[in-house]
């Protein structure tokens, strides 16, 4: 997660160059990035804390 965010902020790197550097197979990456996304989501959802909320 924290690569694919630092990716996001940096301008120049893409999250894709950055799965190459480290070796990473990019389908896996993405999901797990999709699976932090989600997991933050639901903790978020099960607080009570809706979009726009924060």
């Amino acid at each position: 997660m924290k690569h694919w965010v630092r990716a996001k902020l940096t301008h120049g790197v893409t999250f894709g160059e950055a799965c190459d550097r480290r070796r990473w197979s990019r389908p896996t990456a993405y999901r797990r990035r999709d699976e932090a996304l989600a997991a933050i989501a639901i903790g978020l959802t099960m607080n009570g804390i809706g979009r726009g909320h924060h």
